[in-house]
């Protein structure tokens, strides 16, 4: 082998894997940001920079408000810790054991709660859906949400929902759970009173010109849009896997051929490996073993990218299959038309 060939051995081993996993992290918006975030965790632990632990600490937060798992509890709250926020990482670690987590992970929540229970109390905030809530500076999170862990003390609440902001100090005490009502401080704006004089709209709505009113809901567009994307991603991703697999076999198969030629005996234990190479030709015998070493690791890069990419697709049919299918708006009735002389089909919507 060349070595131009040999460095497209190597490019098609990186170009394969990236290919066969790279659409995995895009199948799944929590897989992505879970990514996004321990990337981030580890520029922090790199540099120790707080500001780097605090972008990592709102990725992971990002993350687990698209889904709450065991370990995303666990590095939301072992981002806390580093930033001193022991009262978010009490509640992190509270729930990640709730979810399951096991080991050293488990061992280290437990001791670090059993140091802090002395120094946190609980807070229970009502107030409008959506509002989002704060406590001194943090940002908790968006209401309706479970009790929260605050540090005994004075605490400032905040929420702001609809260009309105309200706050309340709350006194919380060390193990109580204190509740705080936000939602009568919120004040109801009257809607606008319908004027007389007001100028007619300049173009008719959907109502006055007889077109049916869409409700404004998602009907399954979303799961069809990551479904194609599946499809279409997995697609490239197993004609890259196939493309690979056509490059490796012939470069296996001229291997062998040039090994024909340059060795006398095999070794038993593997037959694409000389033995005994003929006489002057040593160096091309150990050659031709190490061509066939790398296509043949080429092939299994091709073999698992090909089922990768053929995974990929699966879940997208998955996901188009069970899709909600979007009402139709109308449908199309047949009519025929009987006159003098002719009789004709036609069809009204």
């Amino acid at each position: 082998m060349s070595r131009g060939s040999r460095a497209l051995a190597a490019a098609l081993v990186s170009v394969l894997s990236v290919t066969a996993f790279t659409p995995v992290l895009f199948a799944d918006a929590y897989d992505a940001a879970i990514a996004r975030a321990i990337a981030a965790k580890e520029k922090a632990v790199d540099s120790n920079d707080p500001a780097q632990w605090e972008e990592a600490l709102r990725l992971f937060t990002e993350a687990d408000a698209i889904r709450a798992t065991k370990d995303s509890k666990y590095e939301l709250a072992s981002a806390a810790v580093r930033l001193k926020e022991d009262d978010i990482a009490f509640e992190a670690f509270e729930a990640a054991i709730a979810l399951g987590i096991a080991g050293k992970a488990k061992e280290k929540a437990q001791v670090f709660l059993k140091a802090h229970e002395g120094l946190v109390g609980r807070l229970d905030v009502k107030g409008p859906a959506g509002a989002e809530l704060f406590v001194g500076a943090r940002r908790r999170g968006t209401l309706p949400r479970p009790t929260l862990v605050v540090f005994a003390g004075a605490a400032k609440v905040r929420a702001t929902h609809n260009g309105q902001t309200v706050e309340q100090v709350v006194t919380i005490k060390e193990g109580a759970t204190a509740s705080v009502d936000l939602g009568p401080a919120f004040v109801t704006k009257p809607a606008a009173p319908a004027s007389a004089s007001a100028a007619p709209s300049a173009a008719p709505t959907a109502k006055e010109e007889g077109s049916p009113t869409v409700p404004l809901s998602d009907t399954g567009g979303a799961a069809r849009t990551l479904g194609w994307s599946l499809v279409v991603g997995g697609g490239i991703v197993t004609i890259a896997g196939g493309a690979g697999l056509i490059v490796s076999t012939r470069g296996i198969s001229d291997g062998r051929a040039s090994l024909d030629s340059h060795c006398i005996t095999r070794r038993t234990d593997d037959p694409d490996q000389c033995f005994l190479p003929r006489d002057g030709l040593k160096t091309e015998a150990q050659q031709d073993n190490n061509n066939i070493r790398t296509w043949k690791a080429v092939r299994t890069a091709a073999l698992v990218t090909g089922g990768v990419g053929i995974m990929i697709m699966s879940v997208g049919i998955v996901r188009l299959l069970t899709a909600p299918t979007p009402p139709r708006a109308s449908a199309w009735v047949p009519r025929v038309d009987v006159g003098v002389g002719y009789v004709g089909l036609s069809g009204v919507f």
